[in-house]
């Protein structure tokens, strides 16, 4: 008897391999349990994975080729069957080859689910680990709602690692949402909060879940566990009243945001039906205990005033020539004499002429009539029928169309013919003649108000133009002799440019339309040669702005929103204060008796809470007292400036206060040990913990508080409630060098309210920065009366253009050539900042109102609703806030600004969110920086999709000039370069260094001197436009 082999060398391989497999999950498991810190280059997408993760990979990949093994081993097996021939041994040999063949397989597929499970574990991050666990497998869950959808903006950004124990989250959304579900309103027993917004409420628990990651949403923070606070329901803070984290190992947080959030004043849910938005972020061990500091400020100081030589304004002209005289109203007439036979017969035949002629034919015709039909003759310039035409004898009448039927009788019954000779004269409108909006019509005899009596000649009709011309409300002069007459704008300027002059040309070419330059015509001609008042300056120090500027200051870290109040009107409410010097001339910043007034307007906090700024409530006028808008058609803002008779510009400062340092009553209340002192404060105005011994000697604990009376600290101060060290000076702590905090010191300026003093120390002042100053910032500046009309200019975006192989995580980038407004560099679309599309046919042509606009709102040439004078603009932020359907959509739109986004069509969309630094790259280096990177930062991105980038029309520059779509980095001749290293990169980030990134510099864009030449100043899509035409294409309209 023969001794069978149960196992083949192949199952025993594969067995062997199992065992390995096994031994390895069960002995080296804890080992892959442990953080070692690599698991985050997964996420980072720098190529660096996890070892423990690519060795699963290649035990998975042995066991698949051990698989195909096996399935070869099953077919050899039914070889040998199907070839033994009835050889029993042969069939013995393949029964037994393909059932240990199936022991095998069996075997592969149970290890190839054990491998796969411990590999999807161990991208999950779901192996059990130490305390606070490992990185989770994403920044966040439904990531679409950050950037694209309703969040602008979060904070601690998502997969953000190491966030101090004692800061709050931070929620910025594109529109107001209902504070009573997101906080306990009605939970607030404090008697002056305001029941508007949170004003340190309780959580609405319901609606924001904050949780440890691991623990799950079930052990979240309840709502007494997290006080809530908010400005302007835009930006909701929540403060845990425990320190996050455990203070020993850092642990993953999450916060989750629920439909139960509803917008205001509708009930309509933040996320949609059955949505939410879940990012995640770590938490380390230490307490954030460095003040925030400033790294950058606009306009930067300037210690002297330009010199200015002034050129007078010139004023807009142009020339109406008359070469006939207007034609005058008459009614339509058709008259008839009969001409043959001659002499008439009797009794004589007549015409009788019905309707009312409706054609443009005038002249003479010649009615033919016989026995067989009628003829008529036209003279041969006669536009329908040349020379002549048959019509045909309906009983006694003839049709001879263009509303005329005539009626024959008496014709001579033996011959029935006759001939009569009509003449026709067709309708005649008026001639008109507009004059800056105002519209004249050419009347015969006395005129009326809005009327010009045609003279006996052509030069007594020139005379009554000028006459009417001057005693109408037309913003022109009119003068001169003869058949000319001279138009001259009332007030110098280049908005007199825009004037227009214009006629119908019903009567013929009776008159010419001519500007300043000598074009003429017959139709329509603007004015021209209209200049405004302008300043050429001699720099003195650094360049004074131009009035449209915006002032802004940056910070080194995120600042806490509700310290700025968005339109404070009371002045201790003021996180900076901006002033003018009340001189006309001879101001300067040493002068200690000059007197100040304080400017009024909004503060916008943007750039991930890193960045404020400050836009005046005053609108910007012209020479002539017309409003300012920019290239997108918006009103522009402007500061004050005085407009002496020898011009000097008006010098400008702006003082930030830090904010008061936390009050102590005794050392009991200094419970850090650092600072266990309690010290009446030097300016004083409370007491202040500081520390007593060692590098804290004499150092303030840096927490910000609010003093007796104060609702809450005045001042800057950072997520951690630290106060703003204005003069960046620093301590040791423990080996760590951390900034050291004053508080506000004396008070420079003068208003009705008395700003606390800690410090009794001066401001900083930038413009001379002296040693022994506080933390209160100031810097000086001179402001002009020129603006600065000139659009910001796209330099380099990357990745490059079309790129292949881009970082999976690296931000996208944009260079622009100047410093950008930060408050517009924010991201996508969907604020409310729109206006719904209308049909500007249908505007009232009394009011000027239009029935798919709010009262009191017209519609432009943009299709757009805009406010009229005296009224405030309403704005839409979504499509169900319209009416007028949209032609080619077929559903109301409303057109909202687009600003900075991501291009994102995968199914499963990342967040982003935007955020901006300004580079100190133009001229010599001065420590302010000059031009701004536009960053898109995101969650990462998913492998083998196409991304991109977009900028919108609602990025504007420091000085409110819209970007213009279309210009900047474009086509396949633009040189891709390696950003940090300058060398060439055609494989796109492949072929730069970690962290350095392939980019397209700009070369050109699409207008030429042609196109300037003409007026087409615009660009979309890579054709130039004028800006009539911009205006309703889609790169402003977004359709």
């Amino acid at each position: 008897m023969k001794t069978k082999t149960i196992f083949t060398s192949g199952t025993i391989t594969t067995i062997a391999l199992v065992t390995l497999v096994v031994i390895f999950v069960s002995g080296v498991l804890p080992v892959l349990a442990l953080e070692t810190g690599i698991g985050y280059g997964t996420y980072t997408g720098l190529g660096q994975q996890d070892i423990r993760i690519s060795i699963m990979k290649v035990v998975r990949v042995a066991l698949g080729l051990i698989g195909i093994i096996t399935i070869l081993l099953i077919l050899y097996a039914g070889y040998l069957w199907m070839t033994s021939a009835g050889n029993a041994d042969k069939i013995d040999q393949a029964k037994m080859t393909m059932r240990n063949a199936a022991i095998g397989l069996a075997i592969i597929f149970s290890a190839f689910a054990i491998v796969s499970f411990i590999i999807g574990a161990l991208e999950r991050g779901t192996i059990i680990g130490p305390p606070g666990g490992g990185p989770p497998s994403g920044g966040c869950d439904n990531c679409g709602h950050l950037g694209t959808g309703i969040i602008e903006s979060v904070f601690p950004t998502p997969f953000s690692r190491d966030n101090p124990r004692n800061v709050p989250i931070v929620v910025t959304f594109k529109v107001e949402m209902n504070p009573d579900t997101i906080c306990d309103i009605d939970g607030n027993t404090d008697p002056n909060a305001d029941d508007t917004r949170c004003d340190g409420d309780p959580l609405n628990a319901a609606a924001v879940k904050i949780y440890e990651d691991a623990l799950g949403e079930n052990r979240a923070l309840g709502a007494n566990d997290v006080v809530v606070r908010s400005n302007n329901n835009l930006t909701f803070e929540f403060y845990p009243r425990q320190l996050l984290g455990n203070g020993q190992t850092n642990v993953w947080y999450a916060t989750k945001l629920t439909n139960t959030i509803r917008k205001l004043g509708s009930n309509d849910t933040a996320f949609g039906l059955n949505s939410y938005f879940t990012w995640r972020y770590e938490i380390g061990t230490e307490l954030d205990l460095d003040p925030v500091e400033y790294s950058n400020v606009f306009p930067q100081p300037d210690d002297e005033p330009d010199s200015y030589q002034t050129s007078i304004g010139t004023q807009a002209s142009g020339q109406i020539v008359l070469s006939a005289q207007p034609q005058l109203f008459s009614a339509p007439e058709v008259t008839a004499t009969s001409t043959a036979p001659v002499p008439t017969p009797t009794p004589a035949p007549t015409i009788d002429v019905q309707g009312t002629y409706n054609g443009t034919y005038e002249g003479i015709v010649r009615l033919v009539v016989s026995q067989t039909g009628a003829q008529i003759n036209y003279s041969p310039d006669h536009l329908i029928y040349g020379g002549s035409r048959s019509v045909s004898i309906n009983g006694s009448s003839i049709t001879y169309g263009e509303g005329l039927v005539f009626f024959l009788s008496n014709l001579d019954p033996n011959t029935g013919s006759h001939e009569w000779e009509l003449v026709i004269t067709p309708l005649k409108i008026a001639d008109t003649l507009t004059v800056g909006g105002t519209t004249f019509m050419f009347v015969d005899g006395t005129a009326a108000a809005g009327q010009i009596s045609v003279g006996t000649t052509i030069g007594a009709t020139a005379a009554n133009i000028r006459a009417a011309i001057n005693a109408s409300a037309a913003p022109v002069t009119a003068s001169g002799t003869g058949t000319t007459i001279n138009i001259t704008a009332d007030i110098a300027g280049t908005r007199g440019n825009a004037i227009v002059i214009s006629g119908s040309a019903g009567g013929g070419d009776w008159v010419d339309f001519c500007n300043a330059a000598g074009d003429c015509n017959n139709s329509a001609q603007t004015l021209s040669g209209g200049t405004n008042s302008d300043l050429v300056p001699t720099i003195a120090d650094n360049p004074d702005k131009p009035r449209n500027a915006i002032i802004r200051i940056d910070f080194n870290e995120s600042i806490l929103p509700s310290s700025i109040v968005t339109s404070p009107t009371i002045p201790e409410q003021r996180p900076f204060i901006i002033q003018y010097n009340n001189n006309t001339t001879g101001a300067t910043s040493t002068d200690p008796n000059a007197e100040w007034t304080t400017l009024d307007g909004q503060y916008l906090v943007s750039n991930q809470y890193r960045t404020v700024e400050f836009i005046p409530d005053n609108a910007c006028d012209d020479d002539s007292g017309g409003a300012l808008r920019n290239s997108c058609g918006e009103p522009m803002y402007c500061l004050f400036t005085h407009d002496p008779a020898s011009y000097e510009p008006t010098l400008y400062r702006v003082v930030v206060k830090a904010a008061t340092l936390q009050h102590c009553t005794g050392a009991a209340v200094c419970n850090n040990p650092d600072f266990s002192v309690c010290q009446t404060a030097a300016g004083g105005s409370g007491s202040i913990c500081q520390g007593n011994s060692g590098t804290t000697q004499g150092v303030n604990f840096p927490q910000a508080g609010a003093l007796a009376g104060q609702p809450s600290p005045l001042g800057i101060r950072d997520m951690a409630s630290n106060s703003f060290n204005g003069n960046s000076n620093t301590y040791q702590l423990g080996g760590e060098t951390l900034g050291r905090a004053e508080g506000p010191g004396l008070d420079i300026v003068t208003d009705s309210f008395t700003h606390p003093n800690q410090s009794n120390q001066s401001p900083h002042n930038l413009n001379n920065r002296a040693s022994s100053t506080g933390d209160d910032l100031v810097w000086y500046f001179y402001v002009n009366k020129l603006i600065d009309d000139s659009a910001p200019v796209l330099d380099r975006v990357g990745p490059a253009v079309e790129s292949s192989a881009a970082n999976l995580s690296l931000p996208l980038d944009a260079t622009f050539d100047e410093l950008l407004m930060s408050s517009t560099v924010k991201p996508g679309t969907g604020y409310r900042d729109g206006g719904c599309y209308c049909d500007p046919s249908t505007n009232s042509a009394t009011t000027g109102s239009n029935p798919g606009c709010p009262a009191n709102h017209t519609c432009t040439v943009a299709n757009r609703c805009e406010a009229q004078a005296g009224t405030s603009q309403v704005l839409c932020a979504a499509d169900n806030e319209c009416s007028v359907d949209h032609p080619t959509i077929g559903t109301p739109v409303c057109v909202n600004r687009k600003y900075v986004t991501l291009i994102d069509r995968s199914t499963r969309p990342v967040g982003w969110w935007v955020a901006n630094n300004g580079l100190d790259t133009v001229g010599t280096p001065d420590g302010y920086a000059d031009i701004t990177q536009v960053f898109i930062n995101h969650t990462r991105f998913n492998e083998a999709t196409t991304y991109g980038g977009e900028l919108g029309y609602g990025v504007k520059d420091s000085y409110q000039n819209c970007y213009l779509p279309g210009q900047g980095p474009q086509g396949s001749s633009v040189e891709w370069v390696c950003a940090l290293s300058g060398v060439a990169c055609p494989n796109g980030d492949r072929d730069c260094s970690l962290g350095d990134r392939c980019i397209s510099p700009r070369t050109t864009d699409c207008l030429n001197a042609n196109d300037l030449a003409a007026g087409r100043t615009y660009c979309c899509n890579g054709e130039a436009k004028n800006q009539a035409d911009w205006l309703i294409s889609e790169c402003n309209t977004g359709l």
